[in-house]
């Protein structure tokens, strides 16, 4: 499915999902609304890990909960229109992929160096390697339309006072 915009002369499509093309206001809201999907789907993966993981203690899994929680509604406020978050949780959002990528680097390293069998590696590095490049698009993305909106907003109010 793509839209197409006739603004940039012939008619090219806009792809949605991870990387949009910025081009007007109407394709910078969409990006720096969608930037909203993977907090919210982090925030409901924290939900699930949270209430049935057995390792934590009670402590834990409040402070877990409320994380998600947090993420979770920032998702849902994101996705609603409530753009002063995408700076503030997208930043999060990279802090946490860019420490879960280090992490699987080092695992990765670690199996090589001693030689473990790498039974599960390939799922593991599925879901911990390529969901998270995909998160980053989608985040950087939504940065990109953020930034583009307060462009607009700022030059309008210049437009306005002078």
């Amino acid at each position: 499915m793509a839209e197409t915009h006739m603004a940039d002369g012939p008619e090219t499509p806009q792809p949605y999902g991870f990387w949009v093309r910025i081009r007007d206001r109407e394709s910078a809201a969409y990006a720096a609304r969608m930037s909203g999907l993977p907090v919210f789907i982090a925030g409901i993966a924290q939900v699930f890990a949270g209430l049935f993981d057995a390792t934590l203690d009670s402590g834990e899994k409040i402070v877990t909960l409320v994380v998600a929680v947090s993420f979770t509604c920032a998702g849902i406020a994101i996705r609603r229109g409530v753009l002063v978050l995408v700076p503030i949780v997208s930043v999060v959002m990279l802090l946490v992929v860019v420490f879960g990528l280090a992490v699987l680097a080092i695992e990765i390293f670690n199996r090589f160096q001693w030689d473990i069998p790498d039974q599960s590696l390939t799922a593991s590095f599925t879901w911990r390697s390529i969901i998270p490049v995909l998160i980053l698009l989608m985040m950087i993305s939504g940065l990109r339309g953020w930034w583009r909106l307060r462009k607009e907003r700022n030059d309008t109010e210049r437009k306005r006072e002078a």
